[in-house]
């Protein structure tokens, strides 16, 4: 399973590009939280990797997360999903996804390492108005996971919100785009099921 992990990340990030060079949209805009467009026109494949430090789970852990996704016909897209962390985890899973005005859904399927097991997962986010949203699921062998995270965008460069994530907790969250394609975040959590512990988590994200 580890070598099929390695395989579903690798074969996908090589196939996109093919597959966004062979479609044809309209001002296709993929990034986290970007638009599809709808539309004839050059079609674009988007790349989006964050890298995150701090403590969570009742440990200090580092990760990174990569995603990419390229417009397929209309409404309809694929994207690919890859992470490793320090403990040694990873795991990588793929699949479609649809544009429903200014939210996109998506669900997919991959396998992990610890267990060895497959994966499956499915997500939605948006930009309405100066609010943003990101709710993921996935389960597996290692068992379920979550993420909710809404913004609000305060000027061009700053937005404030919360987030809420399995074994992170709930608590307040602030972004700051550095510049263009790059933006620093940082966000303090405190779990519910751990005697209330409080956890930090810092990222970078990277957006081309």
């Amino acid at each position: 399973m580890k070598k099929l992990c390695s395989l579903i990340a690798v074969l996908c990030f090589a196939a996109l590009p093919a597959v966004a060079a062979e479609t044809v949209v309209a001002d296709a805009k993929i990034s986290n939280g970007g638009d599809a467009g709808d539309g004839g026109g050059a079609s674009k494949i988007g790349y989006w990797v964050e890298t995150q430090v701090g403590r969570s789970g009742g440990k200090g852990e580092a990760q990174v997360v990569a995603i990419a996704s390229a417009p397929l016909t209309g409404r309809l897209g694929l994207f690919i999903l890859a992470q490793a962390i320090s403990d040694g985890y990873r795991q990588a899973y793929a699949g479609p996804s649809l544009k429903l005005g200014p939210v996109e859904v998506g669900v997919g399927i991959g396998s992990e390492n610890m267990p060895d097991s497959f994966r499956r997962a499915a997500y939605a986010f948006g930009d309405i108005g100066k609010i943003s949203f990101v709710l993921a699921y996935e389960d597996g062998g290692s068992g379920p996971w979550h993420t909710t995270k809404v913004t609000y965008k305060v000027t061009d460069k700053v937005g404030v919100g919360a987030m809420e994530q399995s074994f992170f907790g709930f608590g307040p969250r602030v972004e700051y785009d550095l510049a263009k394609g790059i933006q620093l975040w940082g966000a303090v959590a405190r779990e519910r099921h751990s005697d209330g512990k409080v956890n930090g988590k810092v990222g970078l994200a990277f957006t081309f």
